[in-house]
């Protein structure tokens, strides 16, 4: 037995299906912007820590100058200078700690995290060098244990390959996550494209279904029910009704 919906069931119909294919959309744009945020979350991430990797480099050159600056200074024995050098030594190895400590706290892949925990204690070991080179230099006119300076410059040299390493691993990170943001894009273009289009189908297809329910139920037109009621009202029981052959069960 076929089931015919009354006009009140079938508009209640839509309008429940209106409702669940408009959370469909909400969900699934909830969804994409959950996923494009964290894309670009990881983006800036790796960003910020090729920024600090950067100033790591610059730093750890900046050191090897102050030793050497600070072995001439101590030989001009100029006290205004070396309070320069001294507060150039403080603030560069205040920045080279900050900035290598802030890409040891940031979330990397298993590869960087192990690469940056190996260079820490030859990072240490360096800023450390520098420190007591500077503090000799300083108060003894620039004179400084050979030996030292010797392995001090052998420590630079020794920490450029890992540094550089380090770079070409996070500008791989920075690359593959800005890679993974178009592609997020490219993916939530077509998905909302995708969940749109059957939207408006689905749409499309139960107010057709609904229009021609309602035209069964009414005989015609809404507009030509009205007026064939009307002239019925009105006592004149000879209007045209104007119904297909096969209609046996419709208002009219």
């Amino acid at each position: 037995m076929k089931m015919t919906l009354s006009i009140k069931q079938s508009l209640a119909v839509f309008a429940v299906a209106s409702l669940l294919l408009v959370s469909v959309v909400a969900a699934t744009g909830y969804w994409i912007t959950t996923r494009m945020t964290a894309a670009m979350d990881h983006m800036v991430l790796e960003s910020e820590s090729l920024k600090y990797e950067m100033e790591v480099n610059m730093v750890h050159d900046a050191l090897h100058s102050d030793v050497f600056v600070a072995m001439y200074i101590g030989e001009m024995q100029d006290d205004e200078m070396k309070a320069v050098v001294e507060a150039d030594l403080r603030e560069h190895v205040a920045n080279i700690r900050a900035s290598f400590s802030s890409n040891l706290k940031a979330k990397h892949d298993d590869t960087i995290t192990a690469k940056l925990n190996d260079v820490k204690p030859e990072l240490e070991k360096y800023i450390s060098t520098a420190e007591e080179l500077v503090g000799e230099a300083l108060p003894n006119n620039g004179q400084v244990d050979p030996l030292k300076i010797a392995m001090f410059v052998k420590a630079f040299r020794e920490l450029e390959g890992p540094l550089e390493e380090i770079d070409n691993l996070l500008l791989g990170a920075v690359q593959s996550a800005q890679q993974d943001a178009k592609q997020g894009a490219t993916r939530a273009a077509q998905a909302i494209f995708v969940v749109f289009v059957l939207a408006a189908i689905i749409l499309i297809f139960l107010s057709l279904q609904i229009t021609r329910s309602v035209f069964r139920q009414l005989g015609a037109e809404p507009v030509a029910v009205n007026e064939v009621v009307r002239q019925v009202a009105s006592g004149n029981f000879a209007v045209a009704i104007d119904v297909p052959a096969t209609d046996q069960s419709s208002l009219l």
